[in-house]
């Protein structure tokens, strides 16, 4: 790992994210990941929690469709305008996704993490996949245990661009992704435990303007 970086630091892109937020830049309508795994997968009044919920987007989308949610950003920018919106069954917490002790230490149907495992090392990863798959609900009524992830793959265009700072990682524009090998993700999960039930890579998943980065689905189940 490049002395450049260190690999369990949470906070190394909040600078970038904070100015992102504060120019009211970001799209603020649910995501195509967030309609397909509704329209798929959530019950109403089940729980979820979201790892890396920048401005809301996607989570104010399932809580205005009846989903309890907790949600953590790194960006206290987006979190302190999330909190004043003092919704009922929505708890936004500025802090570390990673190992949080506090979101950590309840349990949640569902788990989603959207464009969030890429901000983060393989190192974090790892401790991450071994948090998740302890809150999960096993209980399959109602289709509790799983984990939802999007993510940009090592097949992204953006790949190799800007100063490499580590496996398949990569300083550029300002801020740090890590590009995932699908077949990596995969292994990873079931070393933790989890069974995957849907993975599917596409550059139609997420596009953005003329942009259509090579991006990985998976739902894997606990």
């Amino acid at each position: 790992m490049d002395k450049k970086l260190n690999e369990f630091d949470f906070n190394r892109d909040t600078e970038y994210w904070n100015g992102y937020y504060s120019k009211n830049l970001a799209v603020t309508t649910p995501s195509p990941f967030a309609l397909f795994v509704y329209e798929n997968y959530l019950t109403k009044n089940s729980t979820l929690l979201e790892l890396g919920c920048g401005n809301g987007r996607d989570s104010l989308f399932f809580h205005s469709n009846g989903i309890k949610i907790t949600a953590v950003d790194a960006s206290n920018v987006a979190i302190n305008e999330l909190q004043k919106l003092r919704l009922p069954d929505a708890n936004f917490i500025c802090g570390n996704f990673v190992d949080s002790k506090i979101i950590y230490s309840q349990k949640y149907n569902f788990c989603y993490a959207r464009f969030s495992l890429h901000a983060i090392t393989e190192a974090q990863e790892n401790i991450l996949l071994n948090n998740v798959a302890q809150v999960l609900n096993q209980d399959k009524t109602g289709g509790g245990g799983k984990f939802f992830i999007e993510v940009r793959s090592v097949n992204d265009e953006l790949y190799g661009k800007g100063e490499p700072v580590g496996k398949n990682s990569f300083i550029y524009n300002s801020h740090f992704r890590r590009f995932i090998d699908k077949k990596e993700l995969e292994n990873n999960l079931i070393a933790k435990n989890f069974r995957i039930d849907y993975s599917e890579e596409s550059s139609e998943f997420a596009p953005f303007g003329n942009d259509k980065p090579s991006v990985i689905r998976v739902i894997a189940q606990i």
